[in-house]
């Protein structure tokens, strides 16, 4: 597989169709598409086309027709995109993406419960040894799930708790003089 790109919106449609099934034709792209869009098979072509410039997919002539493969799998663009988004809108961090979601909407107790699961899992794995990502911590992650479970009921949190962010903060331990989060540079080494 090659580097992921950058796939803009209307291309990433196109992808999300040749991630589930390839070779296909540009027609037979347009047709998966259904009533999704006003698009054309032109129009289609043409971000294929583009697509094609990127190097996200590849193009061969089977039976005198071209079809169209990806070349970039869905995980590594997904994660290129993701990083971005950290990047652009939170500072990179995942803490503040996090908070972020969980002052914005509530959170459902089948959602909390992933969180935990996850929150688990990454936990045996960083005691085992393995290396584990950067990100988030466990013990940060914890601490936005206990003040939305004390929050839930839409009441201020107890124990004097302000908001979601102030918890991660004293939970991770990564503010300033302000009482501010700093920025994920100034925390880790």
């Amino acid at each position: 597989m090659v580097k992921p790109t950058k796939i803009p919106p209307s291309e990433w449609e196109i992808m999300e169709i040749l991630w589930g099934e390839s070779p296909l034709s540009a027609a037979e792209i347009f047709e998966r598409m259904g009533a999704v869009t006003s698009w054309n098979v032109k129009t289609v072509r043409a971000f294929l086309d583009r697509l094609l410039q990127k190097e996200a997919v590849s193009r061969r002539k089977i039976h005198g027709m071209y079809v169209f493969e990806p070349v970039v799998r869905r995980s590594d663009c997904l994660r290129l995109e993701s990083q971005s988004f950290l990047d652009r809108f939170f500072q990179g961090s995942p803490v503040s993406l996090i908070a972020h979601f969980l002052e914005e909407k509530r959170l459902a107790d089948a959602d909390v419960q992933r969180l935990r699961n996850l929150l688990e899992k990454r936990e045996e794995t960083s005691s085992t040894g393995v290396q584990r990502d950067e990100g988030v911590s466990p013990s940060c992650l914890a601490g936005i799930l206990a003040t939305t479970e004390r929050s839930k009921d839409g009441l201020p949190a107890a124990d004097g708790e302000d908001d979601v962010i102030t918890s991660v903060v004293r939970a991770n331990g990564t503010h300033n003089a302000g009482g501010t989060p700093t920025s994920r540079e100034e925390v880790e080494p």
